[in-house]
């Protein structure tokens, strides 16, 4: 089965005149359960307008009928890298790292940005996670350009980051990790956080007999489970990943992986992996290459 983004404007709407109809007069619903569509003219005060805008309808509603199965609604991307461009080095005289790149990433899917190299993908990360500035382009949250966000404001309400070192204190226990995020956001919670802490380590399978041991007591994939609760902790529409199973062995890494893709079956994240593992890249539902 095919897919076909199709512009509600393409559909060949006419009137009862034979002259194209004005589908800014059409009210559209989508369901987002039964995933229907509900096609209707808007208020008019015309009885002769509301008749063309029925015809209107009717027309819309029978062509999406008889090609249900082919038809993708655009939707916008939740982060999008506009014509980025990276230098390299510190002072920018070694040509660009990364060269009028652009990527969209979206709520409910999981990305995979494959590069080739450690400063394609310290680029890509830093980018992305607004530690980064490109030296052109722009990258936009929801349509917003990252730079009218602070970075507090956008790594503590919208982006859950996953660095690859140092993504929690290893002498803290997981539940600590994650109350210290929560207060850092400055965000309010409606239940304690401790209990928010306890209820994240619990939907990302860590055990609930280690969650006050320190981590660096623990195995490697429970350190990263308790990494991936800790960038859920403050609700993000982002979840960035940065080599999330490097060092693990087999059994491990298909644990944390299924975890992070498991993410946008359930809920609304947009979760983007950046590797240099072409077989991970490969299992996302949407690769780039850079």
């Amino acid at each position: 089965m095919s897919d076909k983004t199709t512009d509600i404007s393409d559909l060949g709407l006419h009137d009862t005149n034979g002259d194209d109809a004005d589908i800014s007069d059409i009210e559209i619903t989508y369901d987002d359960v039964d995933h229907s569509l509900d096609v209707k003219p808007a208020a008019s005060d015309a009885d002769g307008e509301a008749e063309e805008v029925e015809h209107a309808a009717s027309t819309v509603d029978g062509e999406l009928s008889r090609h249900k199965d082919t038809f993708t609604f655009k939707t916008y991307p939740t982060l999008a890298m506009r014509h980025v461009s990276v230098a390299a080095g510190r002072r920018g005289n070694g040509g660009d790292v990364l060269h009028d790149v652009s990527l969209e990433f979206h709520q409910r899917k999981t990305h995979a940005v494959l590069v080739s190299s450690e400063a394609e993908r310290m680029a890509v990360v830093g980018v992305l996670a607004g530690i980064v500035q490109p030296k052109a382009g722009k990258v936009q949250f929801k349509s917003q350009d990252m730079h009218e966000f602070t970075s507090q404001e956008f790594r503590g309400h919208f982006l859950g980051f996953i660095p690859q070192i140092g993504a929690v204190r290893s002498d803290w226990s997981a539940s600590r990790n994650l109350v210290a995020a929560m207060d850092a956001s400055n965000r309010n919670f409606l239940r304690p956080k401790p209990i928010l802490a306890e209820q994240l380590l619990d939907q990302v399978g860590f055990p609930e007999e280690l969650a006050n041991k320190p981590l660096k007591e623990l195995k490697e994939v429970d350190r990263r489970r308790a990494a991936i609760a800790r960038a859920l902790c403050c609700e993000p529409s982002v979840v960035l990943a940065d080599e999330p199973i490097a060092r693990l062995g087999d059994d491990a890494a298909e644990t944390i992986y299924d975890l992070l893709a498991g993410l946008t079956r359930h809920d609304d994240y947009c979760v983007i992996i950046v590797t240099e593992d072409p077989d991970l890249a490969a299992r996302a539902n949407v690769t780039y290459e850079i």
